[in-house]
């Protein structure tokens, strides 16, 4: 009878040191698993795209220049795999703008496009670079599509004007142009347009009356426009107020 008692103990003890011996075997499988995994991960090339747009900035622009519609842009791009850059020399490279294939051959590790997105969309370039398998490893990225802008570059306090000559500049943003020459300027002062510069018309000389009554407020505002697309143009207007 005494026998008989501890029988279920011995088993439960069998059972338990093969329950532990299958937990640790799982440990150490998804231990291995998952450096296995962030191992792979960590092998996998690194994509670093560039892209640059040729629309019109000031000089001393120092942000990104962003496309408008039908600008011209440069893309290209790197795969770096360990901090060396992968050779994709002999690869079949494919770029794809907003699902339509643009380029597609060996090497092609650069493009030159135009964008067609509008004001606010992103254009989504898409890369496939091809293994000798067939098989493709794709890298995506998007482009920022912005609208013409036009700034009044002015170093005066428009709340509290004190001086009687203001020395303005309008700066363009965005144009699907290479220099101000091919930009058309027109300025307001009150409403009423002035006498520009022709040689630098995005530039106003405006003079207020000594005699102004403080108080009074000077509206001045600015517009360009690019006269080889009618969608190309912007506005931007300042008030100042007499002081003095």
């Amino acid at each position: 009878m005494l026998q008989y008692k501890y029988i279920p103990i011995i088993m439960y003890r069998h059972i338990l040191v093969f329950v532990i011996k299958i937990s640790i075997v799982l440990v150490c499988v998804l231990t291995l698993s998952l450096i296995f995994s962030v191992t792979k991960a960590q092998t996998k090339p690194q994509f670093i795209p560039f892209w640059r747009a040729s629309a019109y900035a000031p000089a001393g622009f120092l942000g990104k220049v962003f496309p408008i519609e039908k600008t011209t842009i440069e893309a290209s791009f790197e795969l770096l795999n360990g901090g060396k850059l992968v050779d994709l020399s002999n690869k079949r490279i494919a770029w794809l703008v907003n699902g339509n294939v643009i380029k597609d051959g060996v090497n092609q590790k650069s493009v030159t496009f135009k964008n067609y997105a509008f004001a606010g969309e992103n254009a989504a370039v898409d890369i496939r670079v091809f293994n000798p398998n067939g098989q493709a490893d794709t890298y995506s990225f998007t482009i920022p599509v912005a609208s013409p802008k036009l700034v009044i570059e002015s170093p005066y306090d428009k709340d509290n004007l004190t001086g009687k000559n203001l020395n303005l500049t309008a700066l363009p943003y965005f144009f699907n142009v290479s220099g101000l020459q091919e930009l058309i300027f027109s300025w307001a002062v009150n409403g009423v347009s002035p006498e520009g510069n022709a040689s630098e018309p995005e530039q106003l000389l405006v003079t207020i009356p000594g005699a102004t009554p403080l108080g009074v407020r000077v509206t001045v505002g600015a517009s360009v426009e690019n006269p080889a697309s009618s969608i190309e143009t912007a506005q931007d207007e300042l008030i100042y107020s007499i002081v003095q």
